[in-house]
């Protein structure tokens, strides 16, 4: 049997069921020839060509890629409306920093994939910030991960400064800000919304996978840059 026409039969068939007895009738039609049992096809099929006769799971492409469009024309339109009403928006989220350079490099013999040994958890740090379209306007650097409790109080802090800065620069007008966030779950966190909607601070969070739409990501991306390039110099 030739494995290059087999290959063909499972390729045009591909995304469609097709039995043992399917495929011999393809390779008798492509080669004339068809001189083998079902049992011999499926022993060359398994051991020869290593394929295996699994059930497809079925996932709808179109009903997820409508959902991002719904979610993208409803994220639009938010954003355009507050844009409208001259609101201001601020970009928080948050960055962790690893206690070691994370793309060590070494030579070795290339036989195998090179090894260290270490005694457990990385030490880490994050931090995060919350900045306008200019500058920054609050940043706050913790051990280990954030959780819903440190956001919260940096959510206090931020808005208390946003205040004050109000008060200096617009005495006589109240600033509107949004609160420009991703989906993450301490931001999403049914404790920081409940606090946010009794501030009456409006929130817009943004579509998944689009980290471009934060302004703060570029940021975080040079600083990231910096940390790594000043503490694990290369040599």
């Amino acid at each position: 049997m030739d494995e290059r026409v087999i290959k063909q039969i499972l390729n045009e068939n591909k995304g469609h069921h097709i039995s043992i007895k399917k495929i011999k009738e393809e390779y008798k039609r492509k080669t004339n020839f068809g001189d083998f049992s079902l049992q011999t096809l499926w022993k060359f099929l398994k051991k020869r060509m290593n394929y295996r006769f699994r059930k497809v799971s079925l996932v709808s492409s179109k009903r997820k890629q409508n959902r991002f469009n719904v979610m993208n024309h409803l994220f639009s339109k938010k954003y355009i409306d507050h844009i409208s009403r001259n609101k201001k928006f601020i970009y928080i989220d948050e960055c962790s920093f690893l206690g070691f350079n994370h793309k060590l490099r070494t030579w070795h013999d290339g036989k195998a994939n090179e090894t260290i040994e270490h005694c457990g958890r990385f030490k880490s740090f994050c931090l995060v910030a919350a900045m306008d379209e200019k500058e920054m306007v609050h940043y706050q650097i913790q051990d280990n991960s954030m959780k819903a409790n440190d956001y919260l109080k940096f959510l206090k802090e931020l808005l208390k400064k946003l205040e004050e800065k109000n008060k200096l620069l617009n005495p006589f007008r109240k600033e509107t800000n949004v609160l420009y966030m991703d989906n993450a779950k301490t931001h999403s966190n049914k404790t920081v919304l409940e606090y946010l909607k009794d501030q009456e601070i409006e929130t817009i969070f943004a579509v998944p996978y689009t980290p471009e739409l934060n302004a703060i990501e570029l940021f975080f991306s040079d600083v990231k840059q910096e940390y790594y390039t000043k503490n694990f110099k290369k040599r």
